[in-house]
């Protein structure tokens, strides 16, 4: 029979930690694995670099890895965590103005923060051989802000995405060996631009934001051929969303004397696909307290062809045109490896190493894209509180990675068919990235 209490308080956590997560998120600007991707989804999958994938069976983060693995738990429990990202943004290099060769003003900049994100994961049976899973996280998102008037202000002041996901899975386990689940992802997206347009003494500014609920679906399969071998698939949808906001013009008064208006604004769209996932993952145990791990994670980046922020309306004096961002995104695949060794009944340690090509070509590298291939390793630990409460704790460190950045900016005055250039900016993107978390896991 089902467990109504247990599903009503499912269904109570989530209202109330999808709340929390939104607000946490959604105050912050994240800082990106690779392309626009967040690992960062749960503790325990922290510590080995995310290596058990889709064939994991130790918690309820399931729901988001394979939401066919949720049916291998021993129970209902509640896992939740809290990871915090510390990072440093630089920039070193020239900008300069096309017309006379002068240098943009101002300094180079290094850009550092310290974002949290939360998780929140929950899975009980449901019946006989079916389970109930739900969950909250924020996968996707990228987000750069630098001083109003630092030497790259042409190219990006902002650059912001940010995305809140709520799962509702179902697992069902077909057979002693054989499991699979499907369910259905509701995401929120919100994204924000802001940069400098070169005017004259003072610069102009144009922003735009947005956002959009739109939905995807996830299905997952398990299989434990040999009580020492466990092997997951995980598919999930492309969500496309129609980000809709607004876009806006203001320049200095030196120049809106000639244009004749100094304030702009209408409305505005953005078109953006979360691309779709496909993970293959194993875990071998060469003991019983001893396990290896392997995960391969494919992302279909090249459906980031290019943005395009559309006006409604291009009868106005200063907003004309779209506003296209080429991307030119590749797709890659994610590789970890891992392992995890149970020290004692309280303890448990795990480690792992991932490497993950970057989707960014060269001549699309931008400021606030500036994605290079992610390398990194991991270490992590599991405490048994007491029987039905466990900490996670996990540590990941990042290798500093470097791109060449060649941007130019178009004169904002000069017609669609000219496309003159009036800014140049050529120089290196450094990007430092570490993670910290900290969460727990709770068996009732």
């Amino acid at each position: 029979m089902a467990d109504l209490r247990g599903i009503c308080f499912a269904i109570a956590s989530v209202v109330a930690i999808a709340s929390v997560v939104a607000g946490g998120v959604l105050t912050s600007q994240e800082s990106l694995a690779n392309g626009i991707s967040v690992d960062e989804m749960t503790v325990r999958r922290l510590g080995d670099a995310f290596s058990g994938g889709a064939a994991e069976t130790s918690d309820a983060s399931a729901v988001w890895y394979n939401p066919a693995a949720i049916t291998r738990l021993q129970g209902r429990e509640v896992t939740g965590g809290l990871i915090a990202i510390p990072h440093e943004t630089r920039f070193d290099g020239r900008v300069y103005y096309v017309e006379d060769g002068d240098p943009v003003s101002e300094h180079n900049k290094t850009w550092t923060g310290t974002e949290v994100i939360p998780n929140f994961y929950s899975a009980l049976p449901i019946a006989d051989r079916w389970w109930l899973g739900v969950g909250v996280n924020s996968p996707w998102g990228t987000g750069t802000e630098f001083d109003k008037t630092w030497i790259g202000r042409y190219q990006s002041i902002k650059s912001e995405l940010l995305t809140v996901n709520l799962l509702t899975v179902v697992g069902w386990q077909v057979t002693d060996q054989l499991s699979l689940g499907a369910g259905l992802v509701t995401e929120y997206a919100n994204g924000k631009i802001e940069r400098a347009i070169p005017a004259t003494d003072q610069d102009g500014r144009f922003k735009s934001d947005g956002d959009d609920t739109s939905f995807g679906f996830t299905f997952g399969l398990l299989y434990k051929p040999l009580p020492d071998w466990q092997f997951g698939l995980n598919y999930r949808s492309v969500i496309k969303h129609t980000l809709e906001g607004k876009m806006e013009v203001r320049l200095p008064e030196e120049v809106a004397a000639m244009a004749g208006v100094s304030f702009e604004r209408t409305g505005g769209r953005l078109k953006l696909d979360i691309p779709e996932t496909f993970s293959i993952s194993a875990i071998h145990d060469l003991t019983p307290g001893w396990s290896i791990k392997a995960d391969a994670t494919w992302i279909r980046w090249s459906r980031f062809d290019d943005l395009v922020f559309e006006p409604k309306t291009t009868s106005g004096k200063l907003i004309k045109e779209s506003e296209v961002q080429v991307m030119d995104w590749h797709d890659t695949w994610r590789f970890a490896l891992g392992t995890e060794y149970r020290l004692n009944p309280r303890w448990t340690v795990r480690a792992g190493v991932a490497y993950d090509d970057s989707p960014t070509p060269n001549h699309t590298a931008t400021v606030d894209f500036a994605v290079g291939d992610y390398k990194a390793v991991s270490i992590g630990a599991t405490w048994e509180w007491s029987k039905g409460l466990e900490v996670d704790m996990a540590l990941q460190h990042t290798w500093t990675t470097r791109r060449t950045i060649h941007e130019d900016v178009k004169d904002p005055f000069s017609s669609e068919e000219d496309k003159k250039i009036a800014i140049k900016a050529g120089g290196e993107a450094t990007n430092r990235i570490n993670s910290i978390g900290v969460g727990l896991r709770w068996r009732f």
